[in-house]
């Protein structure tokens, strides 16, 4: 496309046009606030993702501990609630270990048993620093904090009476009301704060108010709290500055030899830094393991070096607990590691500032600029160049200030940048009278979707031939079809036939599969290709159960449309096949081809021998995972051409399915009964598969198991 411009005339209204544009760009920006949108967030999502295994991106401190009361722990406590005799116990065990201070994820709003509460009351005095924090309903309206009876509410107006230097308006939440800890506890607290926090609008959790105004005073969150005790700095002496930061002084206290700024927003909220992911946190024990390893002498010496002078958080994270969250990595994450990312980041200066929204407005105008000036060149290649390499440097800089914990709202960016370079293109092709820009069809709706998708990405693919791959094979077949079509007229068969081959396409595409052929009432049929997945083997033989499964309301409804009902046969195998476009150069097909295949047909065959629905081989039963499965093994199959034999097991259902204690019973003997087989303990195979033959005859596998140990 040519973008010459002919007339050096059109110079003012291009730069008029094009300055409205960006001024446009810029003000739908400003008065719609889409800087900051989900959009950007979840972009840095996928850096924080793609980043967080590099050691150097977020610094994780050994001085933060997450003690955890796991499902484990409840068994070992002999309870299925959480006693505070046992946290008693734990609290009991950690002041034994010196930490520099414990904080509870947890909220002791009732009175439990008396003898456990005194207990826990008791333990928690011989803790040098505990931190009971309170839990603080956020409003972003303004609103009275309604007040209660007790300790917590009698020091708001004392020790929690916080009045830290504003040096400007903010906005944070105010707080409505609160849930606070007994105050038979709360008065043994060192401190307090809230656990508040508070989910971004897609219901991720990626910011928490460090401060929340209750009336006139600031209330902190509890890492906040625990943090300024340890470097003993009062509250009230910090500086806030609301849309940019909290900022202790150097010379506040000896442990402060420098400013500390910590970058939060207008509502006084910073972004969280997790060190890792949930399993990979640094440190981290669940709570009955530190009771059962102080019980060894042997390693008190390690407990004390691994908790003296640390900061424990103890949370209860066993199954079923409501207090879980979305993070910038993963799913279902228990909200207490927000507490310690939070306390890590303050340990290690590891918080994350954001691009100011004035900056992001700047660049937008720039890009503007440069857009323009590339325009009036001659040729189009620079203005197609720079709009191509400012996408790449935008994402490159991203990244790079992101790793250094500055945040670029990079979607915002984008999609200010793109708006600006396709507006100023359509401007030039207004101007200079030039071709209109015409988006490409995708390709044709025949061809399917995922081998569309494969040819997009390789066109070479298109050339006869094909590449190794690691795939399942699925093979099946309707038991006696010959027989059927001979009793049914060729239109019912076409009826029959046709329905089947719907359904059973249906489960395999939805099994994430791909139809080979259909070859007579045969179906065949890979997973894995062309697009690779791990769990090729699974889907395969998920497939293939769900096919089982179906076949009885099939044949129900064909019976009662005087149709014949009908029995499938399934073999599956895995191996390395020559997988692409086979064929002539004028028609060509995309199959696989190999000896695996040939093993899946033989396989489906092969229940006819054994009177079993669904076989799989040695080589696909290691591909999938046995304990989901009842399975069991039925013979060694010698495949033309190949000199070893091929173990091949019967896939009977899902173990999760409910079969007659007989029944599995039953399979256990026969497979122990085959394992003697393998390991040439013909006597004992026999004498087990004749104990088990007494009690049912009808077992093809059995019987042929048994004859064949009768002619060794």
């Amino acid at each position: 496309m040519k973008l010459k411009l002919k007339s050096k005339g059109l110079l003012p209204r291009l730069l008029l046009y094009n300055s409205l544009l960006v001024l446009l760009v810029c003000s739908l920006l400003y008065f719609f606030g889409t800087a900051w949108n989900r959009l950007d967030y979840q972009a840095l999502d996928f850096l924080y993702r793609y980043n967080i295994d590099d050691p150097e991106f977020i610094r994780k401190s050994d001085d933060v501990i997450l003690l955890n009361v796991t499902s484990e722990s409840y068994k070992y406590f002999g309870s299925n609630i959480l006693k505070r005799e046992s946290l008693a116990e734990v609290n009991n065990v950690l002041a034994e270990l010196a930490p520099a201070a414990v904080m509870y994820d947890v909220i002791f709003l009732a009175e439990g048993e008396d003898e456990g509460d005194r207990l826990f009351e008791e333990s928690l005095k011989n803790l040098e620093k505990i931190y009971l924090p309170v839990g603080i309903e956020p409003s972003s309206a303004p609103v009275n904090f309604r007040k209660g009876n007790g300790d917590f509410y009698q020091k708001l107006n004392t020790d929690y009476n916080f009045r830290p230097k504003e040096v400007n308006e903010g906005s944070p939440f105010r707080g409505a009301r609160a849930l606070v800890q007994l105050d038979r506890f709360s008065t043994l607290s060192s401190g307090s704060g809230h656990l508040t926090v508070v989910a971004d609008a897609d219901g991720v959790f990626r910011h928490i108010p460090l401060l929340i105004r209750i009336d006139s005073t600031l209330f902190p969150s509890i890492s906040l709290t625990m943090f300024l005790d340890y470097l003993d700095v009062p509250l009230d002496s910090v500086i806030v500055n609301w849309g940019e930061s909290i900022t202790i002084k150097s010379g506040l206290s000896r442990y402060v030899d420098k400013d500390i700024v910590i970058p939060i927003d207008v509502q006084g909220q910073t972004y969280i830094p997790y060190p890792s992911y949930w399993s990979d946190f640094p440190r981290m024990m669940d709570a009955h393991n530190l009771i059962k390893y102080y019980q060894d002498p042997d390693m008190q010496g390690d407990l004390l070096s691994y908790y003296e002078g640390k900061f424990v958080l103890i949370g209860d994270v066993s199954e079923g607990i409501s207090d879980l969250g979305q993070t910038q990595l993963e799913d279902n994450v228990p909200l207490v590691l927000i507490h310690a990312s939070v306390l890590n980041a303050f340990l290690n200066d590891g918080f994350f500032s954001k691009t100011p929204e004035m900056l992001v407005f700047f660049i937008l105008l720039v890009a503007g600029f440069l857009f323009t000036a590339s325009s009036l060149l001659k040729s189009n290649i620079p203005f197609y160049s720079l709009g191509i390499l400012s996408v790449i440097v935008l994402f490159a800089v991203t990244n790079h200030f992101f790793t250094a914990h500055h945040l670029i709202p990079v979607a915002t960016l984008f999609i200010g940048i793109t708006t600006t370079f396709l507006g100023t293109l359509i401007i030039l092709q207004i101007l200079s009278n030039q071709e209109q820009v015409f988006i490409k069809n995708a390709f044709s709706k025949y061809v399917p979707e995922k081998v569309v998708d494969k040819l997009i990405d390789n066109p070479s693919q298109l050339q006869l031939g094909g590449e190794e791959r690691l795939v399942t094979i699925l093979f099946s077949d309707i038991k006696d079809f010959t027989k059927i079509s001979e009793d049914i007229s060729p239109a019912m068969l076409g009826r029959l036939i046709n329905g089947y081959l719907t359904e059973m396409t249906r489960i395999v595409l939805e099994q994430g599969g791909i139809i080979d052929k259909y070859i007579g009432d045969g179906i065949l049929a890979e997973f894995g290709v062309p697009l690779f997945t791990d769990d090729h083997a699974e889907k395969a033989l998920r497939a293939a159960l769900k096919m089982q499964q179906q076949l009885p309301h099939l044949n129900e409804r064909w019976q009662a449309e005087g149709l014949s009902t009908v029995s499938v046969r399934i073999g599956i195998n895995t191996g390395h096949v020559i997988a692409g476009n086979m064929g002539s150069e004028q028609v060509f097909d995309y199959t696989v081809l190999g000896d695996p295949v040939n093993l899946a047909s033989r396989l489906e065959g092969a229940n006819k021998l054994y009177g079993s629905k669904i076989l799989i081989s040695e080589f696909t039963l290691a591909y999938i995972n046995k304990n989901d499965y009842i399975i069991r093994p039925l013979d060694k199959l010698t495949v033309k051409g190949k000199s070893q034999a091929v173990l091949v097991y019967e896939v009977i259902g899902y173990a999760s399915e409910k079969i007659p204690a007989k029944d599995q019973e039953y399979y256990n003997l026969y497979t122990e009964a085959f394992n003697l087989f393998i390991q040439g303990d013909h006597t004992g195979s026999e004498k087990l598969l004749r104990q088990i033959l007494s009690g049912r005859d009808d077992d093809p596998a059995a019987l042929n198991l048994l004859k064949k140990l009768n002619l060794t």
